[in-house]
C-alpha cells in the first residue's frame, strides 16, 4: 500500500513537472512570436518615420522614390556614433548634389542618445535637421521637436566657414547658440552633435560627394542602406515627419 502510494505520489509531481515544463515552452513561444511580429512592426515604422524625415529635408522638387535609394557607404561611420553599414543620401538634380543628408547620433542626451538626420548643401550648410528618435523629458527636452518648438531653426544656414569652431556652443559657454530653458544638456548635446556632423563632412565630404576631387569647403578653418520601400508607402508618408513639419530650406 505504501509502494503504491509512493508511485502515485511520484506520478503526480512528474506530471506536474511536465505540466509547467509545456506551460513555460508554450509561454515562451508566445512571447518569442509576439516579439517576432512586434519588431518587424516597429523596424517597419522606423523605416517609414526615416522616410519622412528624410523627404522633408529637401526641396519638394526633390522629393523622389529614388531618393531613397541613392545612398552612399559612409567612411568611418563611427565618428557619427553610427553603426558601421551606415549610409548617407544624395539628392540630385541633373547631375548635381543639391543635397546631402547624413545620419548622427547625440549619444549624451539628458536620458540617452538623441538620433537626427542633417540636410547639408554640398558646400557644407545645415539645409535642415530632422530628429529621428529621442527619450527626452517631455515639456523641457523634447522641445527638440520641430512641432514642439522652433528651437532648431537657429542652426538653418550654419556651417564651419559662416560659425568656428569656438562658437559651436550655447551661449552661456561662451558659444553663438541658445539653449532651450530647462534643458541645457539636451540642448548641448544636440548642438555639439551638428558641429560634429559638419567637421565629419568638411574632413569626408572627397569620399561621400562622387567625383569630388578637392575641397569644397576653405581648408583654413581649424578643426575642432536604407530598406526598400514601395513608392505607394513613401508618398503617403513623405511630409508626415516623426515630429511634425520638417525643417529645411
Amino acid at each position: 500500500m505504501k509502494a503504491a502510494d509512493e508511485r502515485s505520489k511520484i506520478s503526480a509531481i512528474v506530471k506536474s513537472a511536465v505540466g509547467l515544463g509545456l506551460f513555460a515552452a508554450l509561454t515562451a513561444g508566445s512571447i518569442a512570436l509576439t516579439h517576432h511580429l512586434t519588431s518587424d512592426a516597429i523596424a517597419e515604422q522606423k523605416q517609414l518615420a526615416e522616410a519622412a524625415s528624410l523627404y522633408a529635408l529637401v526641396p519638394e522638387s526633390l522629393r523622389r522614390p529614388a531618393l531613397l535609394h541613392s545612398t552612399v557607404q559612409l567612411p568611418e561611420p563611427e565618428k557619427l556614433n553610427r553603426p558601421a553599414n551606415q549610409v548617407g543620401w544624395l539628392a540630385k538634380d541633373e547631375g548635381q548634389i543639391r543635397r546631402v543628408v547624413l545620419p548622427v547620433t547625440a549619444p549624451n542626451g539628458y536620458s540617452g542618445p538623441i538620433e537626427l538626420l542633417v540636410g547639408l548643401s554640398a558646400e557644407g550648410e545645415i539645409t535642415g535637421v530632422q530628429v529621428l528618435s529621442h527619450r527626452e523629458t517631455p515639456g523641457l527636452g523634447d522641445r527638440i521637436e520641430p512641432s514642439k518648438s522652433a528651437w532648431l531653426r537657429q542652426f538653418i544656414g550654419q556651417s564651419l566657414a559662416s560659425t568656428d569652431d569656438r562658437q559651436w556652443a550655447l551661449k552661456r559657454s561662451g558659444g553663438e547658440f541658445d539653449a532651450i530653458s530647462g534643458a541645457t544638456i539636451t540642448s548641448r548635446a544636440v548642438t555639439s552633435a551638428l558641429h560634429n556632423t559638419l567637421t565629419y563632412y568638411r574632413r569626408y565630404s572627397a569620399q561621400i560627394l562622387p567625383g569630388k576631387t578637392e575641397r569644397l569647403i576653405p581648408a583654413n578653418i581649424a578643426l575642432a542602406p536604407p530598406a526598400a520601400i514601395s513608392t505607394a508607402v513613401v508618398s503617403a508618408a513623405k511630409i508626415s515627419t516623426p515630429w511634425g513639419w520638417g525643417l529645411s530650406q
